[in-house]
């Protein structure tokens, strides 16, 4: 009650005409918020305040109340976080203060709250050219400003529609640019923007192309290698997971990739050497996840395996492992004990390095990087430390559904390979099986995939590629535990071996005990792993 009533003396202060007491109002108002919490200002007049607060805000001859009414506005926002609602009403008054800057003070203070505020009103601020308006006078912000700064704008780049892509199309260069600096946490905001742009235009080839400049990507592959290394694991696996999709989804961008020697890059990753070696190949320790995304890559940077024929069968195998995943979902209890849900995207990445084995993943989300601990079933975030609790949740119905209707025994998968050879034989369709593949997610015609024109080069830049890196991913398939790791190794690797001719295939072959492996391969309980083989 005391508080309540304080607030509402506070109220009137900053309501009144004389900027002295405004001024001072505005500063016990700040005095007020940034001791308090959700249970000492119960009763706080949220919907009179903010406005008032706006008002003064805008008050562009008096430095002194700007900046008190934007910090009240910030120790709000961290103090009653439900209060967000209502002052993403100042969201355009934050943002005039950094499109005409003329109190550094006031500027960096608004970022401070938009940066809060774009934790859940990012689309607000986008859609206020919010995120050109943050990075104009980037360079003039003192280090933390820039931080948040760039974290809003990676923020605003969560779940964009083609619509909103315009948004942030002119400050593409510039973030590409800024990959360069030094600033580790300033970095990871900026990879964090470009994944979530590349996840989010995924499946549109023109819009990933505008964003994949060549800046970009020579920017992130000198990322990867640089040491110390500037990225944490979270992060360096989603720079490495971007590169892989633009690849699978852009196939101009692959052979960009291979003209910038990426090969190198990706022997040194696993090897410690930019140096080719095609015998006694040693691999520098990787977490499965890091290892995962890596073979993902390398599998990406060759052409697709057809879909028909012999691969026929590949669509029923995918399928279930991908309705499998979407049957368990990972959630983290919040402060009132209610479990909420990670998002899809984030639930699968868990749910792999989960089935992978792993100690712990690391996830970059909302400016945020967090710590994932299978032992203790704990989330940490790496910032704060504050910890949560995680539970696996498995949807039993829809499982049993699924695995009702995908099952796939071995017979099945003998009855489908020996339709699919006979139809790749007689040139005619095959039946079998058809009632399960979505014709409408086959991958794009095969002749259309700019990697296989690469492929046929006298002197390719993809002969050479498979060339480098055939030797290691068949030592990475050998030594790694992890199944996941080791069915996208198989089928990189059975990438590499279809499109290469036979010279070649001798060549990266001889030093290969190819006979032994496959059969071992054949003995797997894995089916997607026995498939392979075959």
């Amino acid at each position: 009650a005391n508080s309540s009533s304080k607030a509402q003396q506070l109220l009137q202060g900053l309501q009144c005409q004389d900027e002295s007491q405004q001024l001072q109002a505005a500063i016990e108002m700040c005095q007020m918020l940034v001791m308090g919490n959700e249970d000492t200002l119960a009763g706080f007049p949220i919907k009179q305040v903010v406005p008032a607060l706006i008002t003064l805000l805008r008050m562009e001859h008096n430095f002194d109340i700007m900046n008190n009414a934007c910090r009240a506005l910030a120790y709000m926002l961290e103090a009653l976080p439900r209060s967000s609602g209502t002052v993403v009403d100042a969201i355009p008054a934050f943002l005039e203060k950094l499109q005409v800057i003329q109190c550094m003070d006031v500027a960096e203070q608004s970022l401070t709250a938009l940066e809060i505020l774009s934790r859940r009103h990012n689309k607000s601020i986008l859609q206020a050219n919010g995120v050109s308006a943050c990075l104009t006078y980037l360079d003039f912000f003192s280090i933390n400003a820039q931080r948040a700064a760039l974290a809003i704008t990676a923020n605003c780049c969560l779940n964009l529609h083609s619509e909103e892509f315009h948004f942030v199309k002119e400050s593409l260069p510039l973030l590409a640019r800024l990959l360069a600096q030094q600033d580790k946490k300033s970095v990871e905001s900026i990879c964090t923007a470009f994944y979530r742009l590349v996840d989010s235009f995924q499946h549109d080839p023109t819009i990933l192309q505008e964003i994949a400049s060549m800046e970009l990507l020579k920017n992130c592959q000198q990322l990867l290698v640089v040491t110390p290394s500037v990225l944490n694991s979270g992060t360096f696996t989603n720079v490495v997971r971007m590169l892989s999709v633009m690849c699978a989804n852009c196939p101009d961008l692959a052979i960009t990739l291979l003209k910038n020697d990426i090969a190198s890059t990706l022997l040194y990753l696993l090897t410690g050497s930019a140096d080719p070696v095609t015998a006694d190949v040693e691999l520098v320790p990787r977490s499965p996840s890091e290892l995962y995304e890596i073979t993902c890559l390398i599998g990406e940077l060759m052409p697709r395996l057809p879909t028909d024929g012999i691969f026929a069968v590949d669509s029923l195998l995918e399928r279930t492992q991908a309705n499998v995943q979407d049957a368990v979902q990972w959630q983290w209890k919040d402060d009132r004990g209610v479990w909420r849900p990670y998002s899809s995207i984030d639930s699968r990445m868990i749910e792999a390095a989960h089935l992978n084995s792993d100690d712990e993943i690391s996830l970059s989300t909302l400016g945020r990087t967090y710590t994932i601990d299978f032992h203790s079933m704990q989330q940490i975030n790496e910032d704060t430390g504050t910890t949560r609790t995680v539970q696996r949740k498995i949807n039993h119905a829809l499982l049993a559904q699924q695995q009702g209707t995908m099952i796939i025994t071995a017979g099945t998968l003998a009855t489908l390979s020996t339709a699919a050879s006979l139809s790749s034989e007689t040139g005619e369709p095959s039946a079998v099986g058809t009632g399960c593949v979505n014709l409408a997610t086959r991958p794009p015609n095969a002749t259309r995939d700019a990697r296989i024109a690469c492929l046929k080069e006298e002197r390719g830049l993809a002969a050479e590629f498979i060339r480098n890196l055939f030797s290691v991913l068949y030592e990475v398939y050998s030594s790694s535990a992890g199944p996941s790791v080791r069915y996208k190794c198989l089928r990189a690797l059975l990438r590499m071996v279809y499109f290469a001719n036979g010279a070649l295939l001798r060549e990266v072959l001889k030093n290969q005990l190819v006979s032994s492996h496959i059969a071992g391969m054949m003995a797997s309980n894995d089916l997607r792993i026995v498939v392979g083989a075959l």
